[in-house]
């Protein structure tokens, strides 16, 4: 363990904005008064026949007072019911706020319509079945529809409304109360003010230098910029990609001058969006200092993307551009000192805290980063703990870590792997009753390179390995080819390529398909068969016109004459139905009959993928259909922030019919692109991701549907841990080190190579699984437990030897047994694999259970229930908690039951957290995580 300070420049705070208390409401109902009552409706979703329900005042539950309202539903049919009230126009609102008590599983979406007209919603989950408070932005919508369409929310809201969708139980209630509409934005009230710097233009910060035009002579040497405009460029700037804690409110930029007169624009990135604005002049020599206000960037130029001048956070620093100025000189010197930025700070980002992991020498190496923002020193502690994939603790410990503000600190531990393909370790910081973090990092053992390098177009494994995005250099091509080897390592047989217009045929009738031709060398020189994205608009032609799609469709043909023999699946566009096609919706039908007609020409024998959807937009493709575009296969982007293996396997099936070929049968649906990222303060932890991608590739294969999936993405698409973008690989951008998510890809497509969908195997509820492999051969049984830890009692058998059993991580698994059974823990969400020769599984009796509620809140008190029959229970029992909580009791110690009383610290952070069952079973120890998620204070969404 070692600990490094670095001194990061001042950091100065102001005062809170409103300290961590709650704003005046310009709009509440808690359902006390009956007259009131009469602003809410109740719809059953009539565009999608056979819901009934009713919205009604009810006194079962209540958060405060008497009453609530009731949502409840029966669904025979129909996808939805809405509980909606009229707000009266005019308040200002900047975020909603309730209270839920949900005890059914099903989803939760929120409708709202501004005040022009046009109505958003988003959607959301969770398990805890007390009140839980939730808060709405206005931002960040899902869906929209109505009035501008556009996505750009108006005014305020004028409709709220609450929607439980058909995707859990059929019948039952969610209560409502305490409704409140809030001015400023969701989070404002429990913020600080802080001013910090966000770069230091130092020697170790990564800068290139961007030019809009030939930048001649332009050169970046830290911090001095050089622009050299002779030769044509109308900018020259320096370009990186850095996150900026919270809300920016306003900017600073202080440089040094040549007084060359041009002018001096900040960029910012917003998702897919651009932000930029000239705050400057170097209209005179020496220091300068240019200020801009931020906020909701009004004033400011947006481009690209969502396009609709809405920031999404966290904003990323991306250039500091000099424009030049026509009656300028020919060259400018700019020497850059500072830029910070005031922000409003979230009290939980108070503390940040960045860990990063790696597997060296047989050695866990876990780092972690802490910045504080908060307003005077934190006297703290730093507390971090090592697991492994079981979820069982190998080490743990704590360090008194004093932290200044502007002072940056690093702790590292290192742990030794020990056979073990997966570490990970959680920090967090404590100061007093406040608790930044949890946060993780993982350490994980890459696999050694061998591949199948057969091709096996029949596989359903693919992958967005994405050769077309390593440069045309000897290092390009030379990473190109260690990530394909990777990803064949892997089991993987299919990646998606993007056919770049622009890039191929650069000017009308000119071509250059040498990088082509040797990225498709490459795919499949390892056993990878491309299916090719033709993707987007070459500057020459008239996009979104009829000549436009003329020009496509030529250029389709020659794609596909040249590469005919060796690819045989083409798609037509990305995402046409969000902002990636800015043209009317209904043309994209004109492009894909135009392209099908092109492609077939081409290869009468090659398959064309259509519609390719963010989301499965159900609308969007009936409307493909109707206009009577043709395609072969139907393609989807089923994004999604949480699964419902069977809601999702269901979702497929319905697709694959509605697209259904002119016998009536379904038509093959594939996965195109579905994945999470692992940004920190916001994305999923490395470890829930490796389960999630596994799930994913398992429910796909598991619905019937004619299918292939490939995850997005393989290589992480930046170094920018803040950016979503940037997190969704499984191998790290700029070492392709393996994530989690990359040995889980491997032991999925690996084990289940070859081995065709048998059958679900019948374990239980709550419990998924599923059998691959022909009767007479090697066979694999998947079995695991999507919300909850569990422990399954198996009979299990097979005709020679004994049956392997393997983790998600490919990591071997030894099951207690007694009475002739297997016991075998399943951590939450996570697979585990059962691979004999003619093997089956079956369902023993239970001889061992343990029940808890599946989420709590700070503060309350969780019962774990351990059940056990014909005693295998040969020794002591103990549940270990977290630290900080404890155990209270226990209550109905006898044989067969066994109750543990655990109170949960009010200052408990939200996540998931661990306890661990130990007992001795059969001789053998048994040791078993038992997980609760606990819930936040307040749900953001």
């Amino acid at each position: 363990m070692k600990l490094v300070q670095l001194l990061l420049g001042a950091l100065v705070l102001a005062a809170p904005v409103s300290g961590r208390t709650d704003m005046q409401a310009v709009f509440q109902d808690g359902f006390e008064e009956e007259a009131a009552f009469s602003a809410w409706g109740f719809s059953n979703g009539p565009e999608f026949p056979g819901a009934a329900g009713a919205f009604e005042r009810s006194a079962e539950h209540a958060h405060t007072g008497r009453f609530s309202g009731k949502l409840s539903f029966d669904f025979k049919g129909g996808n939805y019911v809405h509980a909606f009230v009229h707000m009266p126009r005019g308040l200002d609102i900047g975020h909603v706020r309730f209270w839920l008590k949900k005890t059914v599983p099903n989803r939760i979406t929120v409708r709202v319509t501004d005040s022009e007209g046009q109505t958003f919603q988003k959607s959301f989950d969770y398990s805890y079945d007390g009140w839980q408070e939730v808060s709405v932005s206005l931002d960040s919508w899902a869906a929209h529809w109505g009035g501008a369409n556009d996505g750009v929310f108006r005014g305020s809201p004028v409709i709220f409304g609450v929607i439980v969708e058909n995707t859990g139980v059929p019948e039952g209630a969610v209560y409502i109360d305490d409704v409140r509409a809030l001015p400023g934005p969701a989070g404002e009230a429990g913020s600080f003010k802080a001013v910090y710097p966000v770069v230091r233009f130092g020697g170790d910060e990564r800068w290139g230098v961007t030019s809009g035009g030939d930048a001649g002579g332009s050169r970046w040497h830290s911090p001095e910029l050089y622009c050299d405009f002779s030769r044509g460029a109308t900018a020259v700037g320096i370009e990186t990609d850095v996150a900026m804690n919270g809300r920016p409110q306003s900017l600073k930029l202080r440089l040094r001058s040549d007084g060359s007169g041009h002018e001096v624009r900040v960029r910012f990135g917003s998702h897919f969006q651009t932000f930029d604005r000239v705050v400057g002049r170097l209209d005179r020599e020496g220091v300068l200092e240019f200020t801009a206000p931020m906020g909701a960037m009004k004033g400011w130029r947006f481009y690209g993307g969502e396009n609709d001048g809405i920031p999404q956070y966290p904003l990323r620093l991306t250039g500091i551009i000099v424009d030049r100025r026509e009656d300028g000189p020919q060259s400018a010197t700019v020497a850059f000192e500072s830029l910070e930025v005031e922000t409003l700070v979230p009290w939980e980002l108070g503390v940040i805290l960045e860990p990063s992991g790696r597997a060296v020498f047989r050695n866990g190496v876990f780092k972690v980063r802490l910045m504080s923002f908060l307003p005077a020193k934190a006297d703290g502690t730093l507390h971090w703990a090592v697991y492994d994939w079981a979820g069982l603790p190998v080490r743990s410990g704590s360090k008194p870590l004093p932290l200044e503000p502007g002072i940056c600190n690093e702790f590292e531990v290192t742990e030794p792997m020990a056979g073990r393909s997966f570490l990970e370790c959680r920090f967090e910081y404590r100061v007093g009753d406040d608790v930044y973090g949890p946060l993780t990092a993982t350490a994980v053992v890459p696999l050694r390179l061998e591949a199948d390098t057969k091709l096996d177009p029949s596989s359903p494994f693919g992958m967005g390995i994405y050769l077309y995005r390593y440069p045309g250099t000897p290092e390009g091509y030379a990473m190109m080819d260690r990530a394909a080897a990777m990803a064949a390592t892997a089991g993987v047989k299919w990646s998606r390529e993007e056919f770049q217009w622009h890039r191929i045929e650069w000017d009308r009738g000119k071509f250059a398909w040498d990088f082509y031709d040797r990225l498709i060398e490459t795919a499949h020189r390892h056993g990878i068969s491309v299916y090719g994205l033709i993707a987007y608009w070459s500057s020459w032609t008239r996009p979104y016109t009829q000549e436009g799609i003329e020009d496509y469709a030529r250029f389709c043909k020659a794609l596909v004459t040249r590469y005919r023999d060796r690819i045989k699946h083409w798609e037509v566009w990305n995402e046409p139905n969000i902002f990636f096609w800015s043209g009317p919706k209904e043309m994209y039908a004109d492009l894909l009959k135009a392209a099908y007609a092109a492609i077939k020409e081409a290869d009468p024998e090659a398959y064309v993928l259509g519609c390719s959807t963010a989301g499965i937009d159900s609308g969007f493709i009936q409307m493909v259909l109707d206009a009577g575009a043709p395609f072969d296969i139907l393609t989807i982007h089923p994004y999604r922030g949480s699964l419902n293996e069977r809601g999702f396997m269901k979702e497929l099936q319905d697709v694959a019919m509605l697209a259904g070929s002119r016998d009536g049968q379904p038509r093959p649906a594939w996965i195109t692109e579905m994945g999470l990222p692992t940004q920190l303060y916001g994305g999923l932890s490395e470890r829930n991701q490796a389960n999630f991608l596994a799930r994913c590739y398992l429910s796909a294969v598991a619905s019937g549907v004619d299918t292939n999936i490939s995850w997005y993405n393989f290589r992480e698409d930046g170094e920018n841990r803040y950016y979503n973008e940037h997190n969704f690989g499984v191998v790290r951008h700029a070492d392709l080190a393996p994530k989690p998510g990359y040995r889980a890809l491997a032991t999925v497509c690996r084990t289940l190579a070859g081995k065709p969908l048998n059958g679900e195997l019948k374990l239980g509820e709550g419990i998924l699984g599923f059998i691959y492999g022909k009767d007479s051969g090697e066979r694999t049984a998947v079995i695991w437990s999507p919300m909850q830890d569990a422990l399954v009692t198996l009979e299990v058998s097979s005709s020679s030897g004994t049956p392997v059993v393997r983790d998600l991580m490919g990591d071997a698994v030894r099951p207690v047994q007694a009475r002739g059974c297997w016991l075998l823990p399943l951590a939450a969400g996570s697979p585990v694999f059962i691979t004999g020769q003619k093997l089956e599984v079956k369902p023993g009796r239970p001889l061992l259970s343990v029940e808890t509620r599946g989420a709590v809140r700070p503060g309350e008190d969780v019962e774990v229930i351990v059940r056990q029959s014909g005693a295998p229970v040969t020794g002591a029992m103990n549940l270990l908690p977290p630290t900080g909580w404890t155990v209270s009791g226990v209550r109905g110690d006898t044989p067969a039951r066994r109750s543990f009383v655990v109170r949960i610290p009010e200052n408990e952070t939200r996540g998931r957290k661990e306890m661990l069952l130990k007992a001795d079973v059969g001789g053998s120890q048994l040791a078993l995580p038992v997980g609760v998620e606990v819930m936040p204070a307040v749900l953001e969404i």
